[in-house]
């Protein structure tokens, strides 16, 4: 699969890296002198600042690609300070998720820009409100998923019932990428799950060190086959 120009970066589960492979992939495609831009759909955790709600991932994501910290080229379509589900962030907030805005928004980045990373929120089912799942809204788009794991012990079953949903969505699964988080699994358990990750589900699965070198992401994108 060549390099899409809408492309949903999703994980198995919250905290597993997502940001992180957002911000390489970004690095890279723009050293490439791809006109590349970042959404980030729904943001929990937010902070407040002079009454300007602040999204620490794309902020990490204008870190890891060098950008300004207010670059046109990063997009939030909604943030909330409750670090928790999307569809509790609302609810505590007072409001609800409004995902015909969060459409506009990616339609717009995908006229202005060659390619555009989504970035999700926490896991594939997460809710967006109770009657909208994260995966469904992810389905109007007909655009491949990256998919983010880790890479120890438990990725086999998350990634399999993440890639199983997907597929059952008809949304083509894009890659996946296995982040070594702590705990550390032992190279002959990370290597196993790689290899039968990529003969189970007939994609390319490239990894992640857990301190990732200067260019990680142009290694991501080779391994991606991109």
């Amino acid at each position: 699969m060549s390099l899409p120009p809408l492309l949903f970066i999703a994980g198995t589960d919250t905290g597993v890296g997502k940001t992180l492979v957002t911000g390489l992939l970004a690095s890279a495609l723009d050293a490439r002198g791809l006109d590349v831009a970042v959404v980030k759909a729904v943001q929990t955790g937010c902070t407040e600042l002079d009454g300007r709600i602040h999204a620490p991932d794309l902020a990490a994501v204008a870190d890891l690609a060098g950008w300004p910290a207010h670059d046109a080229r990063l997009h939030l379509g909604v943030g909330f300070l409750p670090a928790c589900s999307p569809h509790l962030a609302a609810q505590q907030a007072g409001t609800r998720i409004d995902d015909s805005a969060l459409d506009s928004l990616v339609q717009r980045a995908a006229a202005n820009h060659a390619c555009v990373l989504v970035e999700g929120a926490g896991g594939l089912l997460v809710p967006l409100r109770e009657d909208l799942l994260f995966i469904d809204w992810i389905a109007r788009h007909r655009a491949p998923v990256l998919l983010v794991a880790r890479a120890g012990l438990g990725t086999l079953n998350h990634t399999l019932l993440s890639a199983e949903s997907l597929h059952h969505r008809g949304i083509p699964l894009a890659g996946v990428v296995l982040n070594d988080l702590p705990p550390h699994s032992e190279p002959w358990l990370v290597n196993d799950n790689a290899s039968t990750l990529a003969a189970l589900l007939k994609v390319s699965v490239a990894r992640l060190p857990s301190s990732p070198p200067v260019g990680a992401g142009t290694g991501l994108l080779a391994a991606l086959g991109w």
